[in-house]
């Protein structure tokens, strides 16, 4: 139950700060750990929704309950991850983000577009009737977010 109420927190954290355009480049050179922390938060959220999601896509449930409002907490982060990596973040707290997010900024955001779109596709197949077009599309968000982690997280 704790769990399900830390998510809810962070989903509602990471809508709110997309709805007012929260920007931390400006306290990130004063508290880079709180930084640190609030995107460990935003990612593992991420993450875990689609990990939830993609036992439909494996055949381990039928269920769809929540997948729309999942697939929309995905893309509210994603849309934030930009903002979750401002200069003074690349060290402190507990990160595993890849210094290469600061020196190549640009390849950086254009693959976020790409995780941001294939969060809208398959937001879209969430709300179809096709199954296998939305285990394609779950599997599609896989490969999008493991092109960021590829080359801008360092593997533990």
């Amino acid at each position: 139950m704790r769990r399900s109420v830390t998510k809810g927190l962070i989903i509602g954290g990471i809508g709110l700060a997309a709805l007012v355009g929260v920007d931390f480049s400006a306290s990130a050179a004063n508290e880079p750990e709180k930084i640190i922390a609030y995107r460990k938060a935003v990612m593992t959220a991420m993450g875990d929704h689609l990990d939830a999601m993609s036992s439909f896509a494996k055949g381990r449930t039928t269920s769809k309950a929540g997948f729309v409002g999942w697939t929309e907490a995905i893309i509210a982060g994603s849309k934030e991850i930009p903002s979750v990596f401002p200069k003074g973040t690349e060290k402190g707290g507990d990160t595993i983000a890849d210094p290469a997010i600061w020196q190549k900024t640009d390849e950086f955001n254009k693959i976020v577009v790409q995780v941001v779109a294939a969060g809208e596709k398959l937001l879209a197949a969430v709300k179809g009737s096709d199954n296998q077009v939305l285990t394609n599309e779950i599997e599609n968000m896989s490969r999008a977010c493991a092109i960021c982690h590829e080359p801008f997280r360092v593997n533990r």
